[in-house]
């Protein structure tokens, strides 16, 4: 086995929803739980029945000593695990295929990497993935960076602005025509974000069909030519 990252296709339905009252730590759990959770025995029994097409994907992000980074493939030098597989006795795999597709085609496989995650893959059952861990906050050190990393916008500003603003002991001072978060010697910190536009969309194409068909035939001569009759 060996280490990798993640993969992303086609957006999933609603990717871009934006949930009113989610903070990140929230759009975060949502995500993990749609996730498969993996309990690790399962994966030790088909290593042990010989399935050799289970490997750690090895593609590595490395510090030198020197401060300075650079990127290896996993044959390019020797890494050396206490164990095959990850410490915390749960592993995940995507539940939706557009994580899947980031994973593999993307730059998942080394942004995971980046945000502690073992990853491995099976030629028959694709990717799965685990923490080499245990005794501190997954969500904070791992979930909540990689939700980040992978670009999700789940959350609300509003909402996350507050819990961040709030924990920090901060409060709401109204200026003039705007409202800010200050401190407790009345020093501005930010402004209060204002409501967010929630809003989705559905992909589509000419074979879908216009709702409305009404145009005007000026319009219809300034497009490219339709694939579809």
């Amino acid at each position: 086995m060996s280490p990798c990252s993640v993969k992303s296709k086609s957006k999933r339905k609603g990717e871009l929803k934006m949930k009113n009252g989610l903070t990140i730590k929230d759009a975060t759990e949502r995500w993990v739980h749609e996730m498969n959770a993996i309990p690790q025995n399962i994966i030790e029994k088909l290593m042990n029945i010989g399935d050799e097409d289970i490997y750690e994907d090895g593609r590595y992000h490395i510090q030198l000593d020197n401060d300075s980074w650079t990127d290896a493939e996993r044959d390019d030098f020797e890494v050396e695990y206490d164990d095959a597989l990850p410490m915390w006795g749960t592993m995940w795999s995507f539940g939706d295929s557009a994580d899947d597709w980031w994973l593999e085609e993307g730059n998942g496989i080394k942004i995971m990497s980046e945000c502690g995650f073992r990853i491995y893959e099976s030629d028959e059952f694709g990717y799965f993935f685990g923490i080499d861990g245990a005794g501190y906050d997954f969500y904070d050190a791992h979930w909540i960076p990689l939700y980040k990393a992978r670009g999700l916008q789940w959350h609300d500003p509003v909402a996350e602005q507050e819990y961040q603003m709030l924990s920090k002991g901060y409060k709401k001072e109204k200026l003039g025509a705007n409202t800010y978060w200050m401190d407790k010697n009345n020093n501005v910190i930010e402004e209060v974000i204002k409501d967010y536009f929630n809003f989705s969309y559905n992909d589509m194409d000419e074979s879908a069909g216009p709702s409305y068909y009404d145009c005007p035939k000026g319009i219809l001569d300034m497009l490219t030519p339709t694939e579809y009759e």
